[in-house]
């Protein structure tokens, strides 16, 4: 009976150790890990077992690009007229280099925030103009995805947050 209740004591304080532990070493979503993740709101997740592989095939090169744009819908859009897919591909071959291969997909969609929409909840939404959401993929397979905000209407501020958002990738 005695080594039952030390088994049942020990059991216990391994679980809140072990709960302890995970809580202090868990990275916050949006955490402000980086000097250009201030002022913005970027939110990152690593979400497979080939990450690292990402990172390197990134760095050889060896990607291909699959891009999306969601315009807005109950205010007049205009953002398009002044940056396109085209452009945010030029963004990132200037960050990581000309692509050498396609082992990597990087898949991302630029949206504008259609401040008039009706389901829009306070001024705070109304504050960006809009967000570039990223996913890294591995035959298929999500292995990071990220998201930034930009507030320029104009998307002038896009390209640093490529550059913010690659930086995020590498220093993760």
């Amino acid at each position: 009976m005695k080594y039952v209740i030390y088994l049942l004591i020990a059991t216990v304080v391994f679980a809140i150790g072990s709960s302890i532990y995970d809580e202090l070493n868990k990275r916050p979503l949006n955490a402000k890990r980086l000097d250009c993740h201030k002022g913005v709101a970027l939110f990152e997740q690593k979400q497979g077992e080939r990450f690292d592989e990402v990172r390197k095939l990134l760095k050889e090169g060896s990607y291909r690009i699959t891009s999306s744009i969601q315009k807005s819908i109950y205010m007049e859009s205009k953002l398009f007229e002044k940056i396109s897919v085209n452009d945010v591909d030029r963004f990132i071959a200037k960050v990581i280099g000309e692509p050498k291969g396609d082992q990597v997909e990087i898949e991302y969609f630029i949206y504008e925030n259609d401040k008039l929409h009706p389901g829009k909840k306070g001024e705070k939404s109304k504050l960006f103009s809009g967000y570039l959401n990223f996913k890294f993929k591995i035959d298929g397979e999500s292995q990071y995805q990220v998201q930034i905000d930009f507030l320029d209407i104009d998307g002038k501020d896009i390209k640093s947050r490529v550059e913010c958002l690659f930086e995020s990738l590498f220093s993760y």
